[in-house]
This record gives C-alpha cells, sequence and structure tokens, in this order.
C-alpha cells in the first residue's frame, strides 16, 4: 500500500477505534456473485433464463405471469453463490463487532454473505436464502437449489410460495428503512464496502451519516461516486483491507 494509502489506514483505525456506534453499509461490489465468471455458452444452452438480466427476471409482473421461469433464475442463482470463492471481510466485521460497543450492518446484497458476521443485519432488498408464502405470509429460510415439484407451494395453507426478496416494482420495506436512517443519524463512523455504484435509498444512508457528524470510511478496489464526499477512502482488495484496519494476518499469509 503506498504513502497516502497508510495514512487512510491510519486514520480509519484511529476513527474506528474512537467509534462507540459502527454502521456498516455492504454495497453490490461484495455481492457473492460479483466474483464469479460470466455463464458458459454450455450452462446458457442448457438453461435459457441464465441470459434473462435481473430488471426482465427479477419482476413482480415475471412472478405473476410466469412464478415457474422466476423460481428457475432465482434456484441458478443460489447454485452460483454455493461455488463463490470464500470471501475474508464477514469475520473481520464480526470482529469489529466484538470491539465496540454497538455495529449496526446494512446491505443491499441478497446473497447472505452477511450471515457469516454474527450480528442482525438489515437486509433491504431481502435473502435468496428465505422463502415467503404468498398467502400466509410465512417466512422461511430453505438453502435447496433444487425442488422437486416448481413453483413451490406453502406446507402449512397451500399458497404459491415466492422468494424472500423485493422485485423490481416492488417497494422497500418502509420499517426497515426508517431503523437504516436512524441508525446512520446516530453512527460515529459510517463504514462503506463495495459500494460500486450505490444507488438509492443506501446511497444516501452515508449523507445522512456525514450530516449527522459520522465519520465516513470507504474501502473499495476503485473510488466510486460516493468517494466524493467519504472522510476517508481506503482502496485495494477489500478483504486485505479489512484485515489491515483490524491489524488481523491477511488470508494469504501465515497468522
Amino acid at each position: 500500500m503506498d504513502t497516502n494509502g497508510d495514512r487512510s489506514l491510519a486514520s480509519a483505525r484511529e476513527a474506528l477505534r474512537d467509534a462507540r456506534r459502527v454502521v456498516v453499509l455492504i454495497g453490490e461490489n461484495l455481492a457473492a456473485e460479483e466474483a464469479l465468471p460470466e455463464a458458459s455458452e454450455d450452462e446458457k444452452t442448457e438453461n435459457s433464463v441464465i441470459t434473462s438480466l435481473p430488471e426482465q427476471m427479477a419482476t413482480i409482473d415475471t412472478f405473476r405471469r410466469d412464478p415457474i421461469r422466476l423460481w428457475r433464475w432465482y434456484l441458478w442463482r443460489r447454485m452460483r453463490i454455493t461455488s463463490a470463492p470464500r470471501r475474508t471481510w464477514p469475520e473481520a466485521l464480526g470482529e469489529l463487532a466484538r470491539r465496540i460497543d454497538k455495529l449496526t450492518v446494512i446491505t443491499e446484497n441478497v446473497d447472505g454473505l452477511h450471515g457469516r458476521i454474527g450480528v442482525p443485519c438489515l437486509e433491504l432488498h431481502g435473502n435468496l436464502w428465505r422463502t415467503r408464502c404468498t398467502g400466509c405470509g410465512r417466512v422461511r429460510e430453505d438453502v435447496r437449489t433444487v425442488y422437486d415439484e416448481l413453483p413451490p407451494a406453502c406446507d402449512h395453507c397451500g399458497s404459491l410460495v415466492r422468494p424472500d426478496i423485493v422485485l423490481f416494482g416492488e417497494s422497500l420495506d418502509g420499517s426497515l428503512m426508517e431503523r437504516a436512517y436512524r441508525s446512520a443519524c446516530a453512527a460515529d463512523v459510517f463504514l462503506v464496502l463495495g459500494a460500486g455504484g450505490t444507488g438509492e435509498p443506501a446511497g444516501s444512508l452515508a449523507g445522512y451519516a456525514k450530516e449527522n457528524g459520522a465519520t465516513i470510511i470507504e474501502l473499495d478496489v476503485e473510488r466510486t461516486p460516493l468517494s466524493t464526499f467519504v472522510s476517508i477512502f481506503v482502496g485495494g482488495d477489500i478483504d486485505h483491507s479489512m484485515d489491515a484496519l483490524l491489524a488481523r494476518p491477511p488470508k494469504d499469509e501465515p497468522g
């Protein structure tokens, strides 16, 4: 890491050392699927839903029109996530949670990687590994990548079951967003990991935190639109940056 990077890292360490309330926003660049190659031509031939764009597939209209097709797409995504390379940033955040009074984690991603942190997480867009009944509303964890029958039905009321995801055309949970905004406004440090092209409403959370006096720290491979107003930017691989931030041995070095 260069001299400027060293200074940024030292400043970030100092800010976290003095903080009592830290909010972490996990952005799209840390989604499990971002680390995977594009599907091969053979995969696309075997499964036509692979070629569909999220904006075309992950919609409430698609679910109403063709729930089987939507489910095939989400089961394919579950399968891909199981083959994603392991990242170490969740364990690093778990270590951070043990060092401070209060850590609040907010994520835009639906891949469930944040579950390894060991603290509750505000999942703005839901979780790929849960289902929700359209009839009785029951929410259940479900780690299967293959179903005997599609679309699945609720074993309690028999109604259609859907992925517990906020689909295009649906609104985010208002009470969940209220909790996210309140947490951001109360933060001493707002830590942004892998923001990428972070959009709304997640992108505005850092703005609320800054307006209320928080130190904004961003970790990403390269600068993002959010970088223009953050307090501290630390560039490079986020796994290594998090390890360095907490003075942990990087995953590829003996510790």
